[in-house]
């Protein structure tokens, strides 16, 4: 049985690792993702992200200070108080998995927004990528997004920003989507294809530095726009998006765009006072 140390950073979160990632070098990659009743599906996720560690010729296992360059990933998952099997199926794949991070909800969902920002907290990684449990996004596709920072310098490309290169959903969510993408270009003059893509590889430091606010779906759209707001540079890199194969969506289209809609204009409004120099940080 693997050796856990467990924490506490609020009342209602609990992180548990096993020993030997908490007392392992930086990892180079941390995959860092919510997982709210993802019984069907967070197991084939987990696994896929060991398989894209190994094709990005990145360990698996925890290793204890520098070893010849070697690197190696994590993967840290947030519970957010599952009622169905998850929490058991990541407490089994941490037994087999030393590099897995179990962070959990107690008493109550805390939202989308909420799972994702404590899973980047308890990260430790050079780099995070942010996605989701549900497999619709491939972590295969992280070689991908690595080459676009291969042989850059610190701080020449904070985010690699990915962009859905066909989204594979009902025609209802494709075309709210995409209107929303139109909107997000209108009210803040910025060019990326895709600003609700969950498929982001972000510098460590700056995105475990990032206030996020909203606790919904509205969060890698929150994520790119305060990045662009804070003058981190990004670059962009189609991801691959599929078809939801086991168990249910969680969003509602009509709330979730009414709640983005108010979103956007509160975040419009308050990047501009940061902007003038009347709020000091976003």
């Amino acid at each position: 049985m693997a050796e856990i140390v467990v924490t506490y950073p609020d009342p209602l979160v609990i992180v548990r690792r096993t020993k030997a990632d908490a007392e392992a070098a930086m990892p180079f990659v941390s995959f860092a993702m919510p997982a709210w009743n993802e019984e069907d599906n967070i197991e084939r996720t987990v696994n896929e992200c060991q398989d894209a560690f190994s094709a990005a010729g990145i360990g698996n296992a925890p290793i204890s200070g520098s070893l010849n360059g070697a690197r190696w990933g994590e993967r840290v998952v947030t519970n957010d108080c599952s009622s169905d099997r998850t929490p058991d199926i990541l407490l089994n794949l941490q037994e087999e998995m030393p590099n897995l991070v179990i962070v959990t909800h107690l008493e109550r969902n805390q939202g989308y927004g909420r799972a994702l920002s404590d899973a980047i907290a308890a990260s430790r990684g050079e780099w995070v990528a942010t996605i989701d449990s549900d497999g619709q996004f491939h972590p295969g596709d992280l070689p991908r997004l690595l080459l676009k920072i291969h042989g850059k310098k610190t701080g020449e490309i904070d985010c690699v920003a990915g962009y859905r290169m066909k989204k594979k959903d009902s025609f209802i969510r494709v075309f709210a989507d995409r209107g929303l993408n139109i909107i997000v270009r209108v009210l803040f003059g910025i060019g990326h294809r895709d600003t609700n893509c969950a498929f982001k590889l972000i510098g460590g430091d700056v995105i475990r530095n990032l206030r996020i606010e909203t606790n919904g779906f509205q969060t890698p759209t929150e994520i790119i726009l305060k990045l662009n707001a804070l003058g981190h540079p990004m670059v962009e890199c189609g991801v691959t998006h599929r078809v939801r194969e086991e168990g249910a969506s969680k969003l509602k289209v009509i709330r979730t765009s009414m709640d983005f809609f108010r979103f956007l204009f509160y975040l419009r409004g308050k990047i501009n006072l940061y902007r003038r120099g009347i709020l000091a940080r976003l």
